[in-house]
């Protein structure tokens, strides 16, 4: 594995008197039991109660990265982030970073883990064996482009690198190849190629030699028979490196010893050879910075708002009860709205009939494949709108279930339930969420399976 390059000795992180995870010399991390106003304090002088529930949470979370020895990489990210303020540019944490409490205390995410009850494991567990996935959204184009410029220069071209994305045959790329090998005239390329864009297996009689036969080729002919074979055995083979849409990888100017650097074809970058999985599989340390067109409006609007109306912003006290904007989200008047603006989000926004925050966090999470495919956005919207009564598969899971009327939604909700129902530990619990991922994986969900009955 390439050692992240700060030091990370002892605990490497701990709640001590430095104000919201300054520079120290020894290379560790402290954070503050900030006894001020602000948004990321862990002191919650209004809720009490949240308060011994925030310092606990943070210890543990500590206490678990200190022992997975992830001090340098909080202190990675955590670096950049500040740079991007210190230089004016709009930088937030986003994914199952939220979760933590830590990241929350670091100013890296924006959402109080504690406050809005996520669930931590969901973000960093002992038995995940690998590193923590932050993301960070940044305004696309030129500050983009200097936050990704930093790192070099702080890291050297020999310490940072753009994660490569191995570009493979799929589709069309496939079909055409082959036919030109093949020598088919563009008539008929054009027609092969349109036939088989999508090959994507959806039913036992789904296959491309069915397709074939629909469109009316003869599979006898000696050409198309192996065209076919071949235009199924190239699926997914290599065809050239590109580069990973934000990912960065880091290390202690070791890099090039690990894996091949190359120049890339943007000036001032290099990527390495590898794509992300493989980079995961060898514990090398990877930071997204992800273009974000609505960060880039979101800036524009800051800087607007004081020219017109006098009044400065700041994007995080904004107030999530604003009734105007919830009106105009009820009436689907949501177009340049990012999440909400596709044709599926503005049919289901007056059936959801959002009126505060959390309506609109189930609104994004519910236009997606799994409830979808789970059937689970139905029940939840009559629920919602009182047509079916609420109820609970068991009174253990209400807690987990409450907010989302009795519906699992959420895959935090999936661990919850493990963790409640079958006594899994977190660990344990985001094991069962990555073997029901989009990487299934039957081997591991046999084993869960027992324990899980």
């Amino acid at each position: 594995m390439v050692a992240p390059p700060v030091r990370d000795e002892g605990h490497g992180l701990s709640v001590s008197a430095l104000p919201g995870g300054r520079r120290r010399n020894d290379g560790q991390l402290s954070l503050q039991k900030d006894d001020g106003g602000s948004a990321q304090s862990l002191r919650r002088k209004e809720q009490p109660s949240l308060r011994k529930h925030a310092e606990k949470q943070v210890e543990r979370e500590l206490a678990l990265i200190a022992k997975l020895g992830l001090a340098g990489y909080f202190l990675i990210v955590w670096d950049i982030v500040e740079f991007c303020r210190e230089n004016g540019i709009l930088v937030q944490g986003r994914g199952s970073a939220a979760n933590s409490a830590v990241c929350y205390s670091l100013g890296i995410t924006a959402v109080d883990p504690v406050g809005m009850e996520l669930l931590f494991e969901r973000f960093l567990s002992e038995v995940r064996g690998e590193w923590p996935d932050i993301d960070l959204d940044l305004p696309s184009g030129e500050d983009r482009e200097k936050a990704i410029q930093y790192v070099y220069t702080r890291y050297g071209q020999l310490g940072a690198a753009m994660c490569a994305n191995v570009i493979t045959y799929r589709g069309k790329s496939a079909a055409r190849e082959v036919g030109k090998s093949l020598g088919f005239d563009e008539d008929t390329l054009t027609r092969l190629t349109r036939l088989v864009s999508a090959w994507e297996w959806k039913g036992a009689t789904d296959t491309m030699q069915e397709q074939f036969r629909v469109a009316g080729f003869d599979l006898a002919h000696p050409r198309i028979a192996k065209y076919l074979e071949l235009s199924i055995r190239m699926l997914d083979l290599p065809r050239h490196l590109g580069q990973h849409s934000g990912g960065m990888i880091i290390a202690q100017g070791q890099l090039a010893s690990v894996v091949p650097i190359e120049p890339a074809s943007m000036p001032g970058r290099n990527v390495i050879q590898w794509d992300k999985e493989d980079v995961s599989d060898m514990g090398l340390i990877k930071v997204d910075l992800l273009g974000l067109g609505m960060m880039t409006v979101l800036k524009d609007c800051t800087n607007l708002i004081p020219q017109h109306y006098g009044k400065t912003v700041d994007i995080a006290q904004i107030p999530h009860d604003d009734r105007q904007v919830y009106a105009s989200l009820r009436k689907a008047d949501t177009i340049g709205l990012f999440q909400v603006e596709s044709r599926a989000q503005m049919a289901s926004l007056p059936r959801n009939n959002p009126d505060k925050f959390y309506d609109l966090v189930v609104q994004v999470a519910i236009i997606r494949p799994g409830p979808i495919v789970g059937k689970m956005m139905n029940p939840y919207m009559e629920r919602r709108q009182g047509r079916q009564e609420i109820t609970y598969p068991h009174p253990l899971l209400e807690p987990v279930l409450r907010r989302t009327l009795g519906v699992p939604l959420f895959q935090e909700q999936l661990l919850r339930i493990a963790m409640t129902i079958a006594d899994f530990t977190g660990g344990e619990a985001e094991e069962l969420r990555r073997a029901l991922g989009s990487r299934r994986s039957a081997d591991k969900m046999r084993a869960l399976e027992i324990k899980l009955r």
